[in-house]
């Protein structure tokens, strides 16, 4: 499903990231417990497609409005990179619905969107 998401993401517009949180990607899908799920040259393929189309935005100003401070890192990307949608599993984003603007989706419901 997130193969899904990006795919439709790309095809109507940008994928937006920070440099926190592109870091943040590559370390979370190589972690090893994904194995099980998708091999690690499917993930790295994922990854080398995300990255050819990313936009990097810098941050100017601190987002504090997320009760996990580490998720604000996600928030600050999508504001900074006039994001219309973030895409995310995290319950603590999803309460946030919409937030400036940026409607919070699972990618499952971003997928259902028009």
């Amino acid at each position: 499903m997130p193969d899904k998401a990006v795919r439709k993401a790309r095809s109507i517009g940008k994928l937006i990231f920070t440099q926190q949180t592109l870091e943040e990607l590559i370390a979370v899908i190589q972690h090893s417990k994904f194995d099980r799920y998708i091999i690690s040259g499917y993930r790295e393929e994922f990854l080398s497609i995300v990255m050819g189309k990313a936009d990097i935005v810098t941050v100017t100003r601190a987002i504090k409005a997320c009760r996990d401070p580490k998720d604000e890192k996600f928030l600050e990307a999508a504001v900074h990179g006039d994001a219309d949608f973030l895409i995310t599993w995290d319950a603590d984003l999803l309460m946030l619905h919409p937030f400036m603007k940026v409607a919070i989706l699972t990618p499952a419901d971003f997928l259902a969107s028009g």
